[in-house]
């Protein structure tokens, strides 16, 4: 990528809910430096989507100061939860 930019992609299936929407999405926002939201905080900040036939949501998140994000997909699926999540400058 341009400037030495960098972004990684990952494709995780989980059995559960594996702690639920507002524990992962805290996670993902403590790995970008970002304080804890509040459950309803983090359900307002978030899309529904369709990924083929199954209902999900949609995050987007920015670091403080810009200069990293993460896009991450939330899609439960019969007993499991699918996780899709870009991170990058």
């Amino acid at each position: 990528m341009a400037d030495d930019k960098k972004a990684e992609i990952s494709v995780t299936v989980f059995p559960g809910d594996v702690g639920g929407i507002t524990a992962n999405v805290n996670r993902w926002r403590s790995q970008l430096g970002l304080q804890s939201a509040t459950e309803d905080e983090i359900v307002h900040s978030s899309q529904k989507i369709k990924v083929g036939a199954d209902d999900g949501l949609k995050f987007s998140l920015t670091s403080a100061d810009q200069k990293k994000g993460t896009l991450a997909l939330l899609i439960p699926k019969k007993d499991a939860t699918w996780f899709c999540k870009l991170t990058g400058d």
